[in-house]
């Protein structure tokens, strides 16, 4: 099922730039891809995902990085199907300041599971990468976000009218 109502569908263009255009304003730090070996329901492989986080996390910040509201990884996250059937899973993440890309690969390999290989790569072009990721809010995808994304705040070009300045 598609994100956008029929009635949006012309204007799918103007929804994905709005949200990259939105995203790229935050430092992304990592662009990650993660896979899955067969069908996996959307629950688990969201759940999957923020284990993971968690773990990075609690790497980061100890056992009680849960009760901080900053300083924890921050990200968004879209889950899409390949033409199989099989999930993927595409996000973008800040906070991730001396984490090591490599260990977390494997990091995602050993949780078991369903879980298929996991690419991480450094983000070289911030806005290439938010739009990209951001493309799948009018696909058949689903879009989700941290829940501490609100307690971060990027240096935004906004005046208070919520009017970008060009």
């Amino acid at each position: 099922m598609s994100t956008l109502t029929p009635q949006l569908k012309p204007y799918q263009w103007r929804v994905q730039d709005a949200y990259g255009e939105f995203f790229s304003k935050y430092p992304w730090e990592w662009f990650i891809t993660l896979t899955f070996a067969g069908r996996t329901h959307p629950e688990a492989v969201e759940a999957s995902f923020r284990t993971w986080i968690a773990k990075m996390n609690r790497m980061l910040n100890g056992s009680r990085w849960h009760k901080k509201e900053t300083g924890n990884i921050y990200w968004v996250m879209a889950i899409e199907r390949h033409k199989s059937g099989n999930p993927h899973v595409h996000a973008l993440l800040i906070g991730t300041k001396d984490l090591r890309r490599l260990f977390w690969m494997d990091s995602w390999l050993a949780m078991g599971g369903k879980n298929g290989f996991a690419r991480i790569e450094a983000i070289k072009k911030n806005e290439s990468a938010s739009f990209y990721v951001t493309k799948y809010v009018t696909k058949d995808a689903e879009l989700f976000f941290s829940e501490n994304l609100e307690h971060y705040v990027p240096e935004l070009d906004f005046d208070w009218t919520g009017e970008p300045f060009k």
